[in-house]
């Protein structure tokens, strides 16, 4: 039995961990550190969703919270709403990149970002100390359905973009739902976008014919699509569209690390000045990027809410993370893969010079990611002590797990927020550097878990 929390929510593996009753008595105790007003509920496409819909909204309405369901739709289609309707906040039912036997919750605020960890722990106080702000029959809240808002939002997407210059580009694009909640977005933002493409997974029926990270394994389809389409890019999307992942016309995956930079250089070419923030796993590739046009990075630790903070705090002009997150605050405060898409589909027909043409111009880093279970606090801990010492030359920082920095390389070591795991990153020029350090580390974790 598992249930993680974290900046990102409360999820878990669906009848071993997560359950109906848990999700109401969670969704009851947000009712109750939320201010006055609605709440906006939506998820993406699970088997389990409709589930734990009805627990949420009986979690919510019986603390005499009026809920707005959207159904199935995106985590930022969520969040952009609670702002629309200044609502209290929002509950998004998704377990997000995890695979399907997983589901939970993401908790937005009234600013229409996720809530920070000072509220996350309020939320679960109150959930430990059983205080639910139950009301009487004559208080009960009530449920509304709004099917117009997913549309507004691939609007106000394509506002943000030159579509007369993409249509011109005449870019041939295949795009990967996943049958996840993309398929309620994804094909009508590339139509109005003005590009030829073929949407494969664009059935919301949450039967993932993969797991729903869009990592390099699990891209297979999508290749085979591009080849046979003969398209310019693909696109691929988790299941619930706040992250994404592109590969190239030799159908080879690019790279999540490369969206975050490839749409922050789209905004920083077209013109926009400011600084950009990401957190302490993204590639040194975004600031790359940033020299290139004289604006910094601000490092974060993990989790989008540090980011936004971030993003807020420095006034920056955008930010996200090196998993296919993208935030660009004009627009909203949370990564938005319909945002991503488009900023990138501009700067490619802006360019004329191909997806392969872009990342071209920009240093290649190989950067190995690795998970291992994850073992009690002290081990980890000593953990660290250890890698401090195993390379005294490095710069080290605890801004969240350790880091260490090197002129040319980095390492970082932290506990996943969302997993039973930790999670070792590695970013060198060299696979055979990068790949010393993730294998030393994972030598010194299993030494000390002994």
């Amino acid at each position: 039995m598992y249930l993680r929390f974290s900046v990102s929510g409360a999820r878990g593996i669906v009848g071993d961990g997560l359950d109906p009753k848990l999700v109401l008595e969670l969704s009851a105790a947000f009712a109750g550190v939320l201010g006055e007003g609605p709440v906006v509920l939506g998820r993406d496409s699970r088997t389990s969703g409709p589930a734990l819909v009805s627990a949420v909204i009986a979690g919510l309405t019986g603390c005499g919270r009026d809920v707005v369901d959207l159904g199935i739709c995106p985590t930022p289609t969520v969040q952009l709403s609670v702002e629309w309707l200044e609502a209290a906040g929002g509950i998004v039912i998704t377990a997000s990149h995890n695979p399907a036997t997983w589901n939970g919750l993401k908790f937005v605020g009234s600013k229409g970002s996720f809530i920070p960890p000072s509220e996350v722990e309020r939320l679960k106080e109150a959930h430990r100390g059983d205080e639910f702000n139950w009301v009487g029959h004559d208080r009960i809240g009530s449920v509304s359905q709004r099917d117009d808002l997913v549309t507004r939002h691939v609007d106000e997407v394509v506002r943000l973009v030159d579509v007369r210059q993409i249509g011109i580009a005449d870019l041939n694009v295949v795009a990967d739902c996943c049958h996840g909640a993309g398929g309620t977005v994804i094909p009508s933002l590339l139509e109005k976008l003005g590009v030829r493409f073929r949407c494969i997974g664009a059935e919301t029926d949450g039967r993932f014919p993969h797991d729903p990270e869009p990592v390099p394994e699990n891209l297979s389809d999508l290749s085979q699509a591009i080849v046979e389409e003969r398209a310019d890019l693909g696109l691929a999307y988790d299941a619930d569209v706040d992250r994404l992942a592109i590969v190239g016309p030799d159908w080879k995956p690019i790279g999540e690390e490369r969206t975050l930079q490839l749409a922050c250089w789209s905004l920083l070419d077209r013109g926009e000045r400011g600084d950009l923030a990401t957190n302490v796993s993204t590639s040194r590739g975004l600031d790359d990027v940033a020299a290139r046009f004289g604006v910094k990075v601000h490092r974060t630790p993990v989790g989008e809410i540090n980011v936004v903070e971030t993003i807020v705090e420095r006034s920056c002009l955008a930010g996200g993370e090196g998993n296919g997150g993208v935030i660009y605050p004009r627009l909203h405060l949370g990564r938005d893969a319909l945002v991503a898409t488009a900023l990138i589909l501009e700067l490619l027909a802006r360019s004329g010079k191909g997806i392969l043409g872009l990342t071209g111009d920009l240093p290649t880093y190989v950067m190995l990611k690795r998970k291992v279970p994850l073992p009690e606090e002290r081990v980890l801990q000593r953990v660290y002590d250890r890698l401090r010492e195993t390379y005294p030359d490095a710069a080290a920082s605890e801004l969240d797990g350790l880091r260490l920095d090197w002129k040319d390389r980095w390492l970082h070591l932290r506990p996943s927020g969302t997993e039973p795991v930790v999670r070792i990153f590695a970013e060198a020029q060299d696979t055979d550097v990068a790949r010393g350090l993730i294998d030393e580390t994972r030598k010194i974790l299993a030494g000390e878990d002994d």
